[in-house]
């Protein structure tokens, strides 16, 4: 049997070509629309974790709103129009379900629209909705100029233009020093600058699933080239390359050998080591990516080692670092906005803040404290009953002189010394 008989057995189709995977092209370094950014941050599996975690964790902080009385000090807000309007801005959505999604908005585009859908004019009343950044444009008194003022936003829904007052949006962005970022009012995404890294992680996840799309068998059994009839012919080439990709490809396939019943010979197909580094290559692009907004990677999986104590770690500094930061600046935004508008109805001054003592992630567990006033003990720094008063499980004192007295741990003679 000759290889061309062999290929007129493997039942040739046209080749078909997967349209759900394309390589995105180098970045020219050109400004990143709203509606490129949303297009590539949809498509990169890296980003779409990054931002979804980041996005979540600021959306579940506790946000508490609060009026300060006669006295200077602020009592929280648990129920009432306004309340009902921070917390429950629409139908659809609770507060936490909004700042997600105003979240993503944010890390993708780089700023958020929230739009006061007013019942009636001059009252804090209606809804608060989320408007798509790539459908909504600042308008200004000067076309181009840094010192013109907003004079209103308008929002394009599927043709239809609505025009909507300053007053009635919350308009939060990331600072643009670019002059277009200054002149147009837009805020700057973060993937402005990774667009090269955005496009790396987008190519190398193209290239895994490729990579297996292609990889199929490990193994090729064929004729031996010392029979002169079995050799591979010119004519028969095109029909190789389409027929391979057939008999071979596929990661259902991974692993298994292909076997004709002719005189034959195996060849392996291994992996190169280059193959196996876009493992490596995919991990060190998603640090790079996490730095882009402050996020530890090792939360969106890429140190397959990590313990307790350094995820623990981690949520502490994202916390600190991202999290918080980013809620802080949303509330700046209600502050220049709805709470304005509150204050000045009642006049009385009204805050929104995170309730940084219902963070767990910023106080150690209990087991943690429990452990650390153990060693405090034993060197000596509180008695017994202050450590059994601090104990999360709320010990009475023991009725014991001792308990009243600073002791410190003996330490063990070396030597005989």
């Amino acid at each position: 049997m000759s290889f061309s008989t062999w290929l007129r057995g493997l039942n040739i189709r046209p080749a078909v070509t997967n349209q759900f995977f394309s390589l995105a092209e180098p970045s020219n370094n050109n400004s990143l629309s709203d509606a490129k950014a949303m297009e590539q941050a949809l498509i990169s599996g890296a980003w779409y974790s990054i931002s979804q975690t980041a996005a979540k964790a600021v959306s579940s902080l506790p946000i508490k709103l609060a009026v300060e009385n006669a006295k200077g000090e602020f009592e929280e807000i648990t129920e009432g129009d306004y309340y009902n309007l921070i917390f429950y801005p629409n139908k659809n959505q609770t507060l936490s379900e909004l700042w997600e999604l105003q979240s993503l908005y944010y890390f993708i585009n780089g700023e958020f629209y929230n739009y006061h859908q007013r019942e009636s004019i001059g009252f804090v009343d209606g809804e608060i909705l989320s408007l798509p950044p790539e459908a909504t444009t600042v308008l200004t008194s000067e076309l181009g100029k840094i010192l013109s003022t907003v004079t209103g936003y308008e929002f394009t829904d599927r043709g239809q233009v609505h025009n909507i007052s300053p007053e009635d949006i919350l308009h939060v962005k990331m600072p643009n020093p670019t002059l277009d970022g200054r002149e147009s009012k837009n805020g700057l995404s973060p993937l402005q600058a990774g667009q090269n890294l955005l496009n790396g992680s987008i190519n190398i996840e193209t290239a895994l699933a490729w990579y297996f799309e292609n990889r199929g068998a490990s193994m090729i059994l064929s004729g031996d080239s010392s029979d002169p009839s079995m050799s591979l012919k010119s004519s028969d080439k095109a029909a190789l390359e389409l027929s391979l990709m057939q008999r071979l490809g596929g990661a259902f396939k991974m692993n298994k050998s292909v076997v004709t019943s002719t005189p034959i010979k195996a060849t392996q197909l291994n992996a190169s080591s280059s193959d196996m580094q876009m493992i490596d290559n995919q991990n060190l692009v998603i640090e790079r990516l996490c730095a882009l907004i402050d996020m530890p990677p090792i939360l969106v999986g890429v140190n397959t080692s990590s313990t307790y104590n350094n995820v623990k770690e981690a949520k502490t500094q994202m916390a600190t670092n991202l999290t918080i930061p980013t809620a802080e600046r949303y509330i700046k935004g209600y502050d220049r906005t709805l709470l304005k508008e509150f204050t000045e109805a009642t006049g009385k001054r009204h805050i929104m803040y995170v309730d940084k003592g219902e963070v767990d992630v910023l106080h150690p567990s209990s087991e943690e404290v429990r452990d650390q006033n153990r060693k405090d003990v034993e060197a000596g720094i509180m008695t017994p009953n202050e450590a059994r008063e601090k104990s999360p499980l709320s010990l009475d004192p023991m009725n014991d002189p001792q308990a009243e007295e600073l002791h410190f741990k003996t330490q063990t003679p070396v030597n005989g010394n």
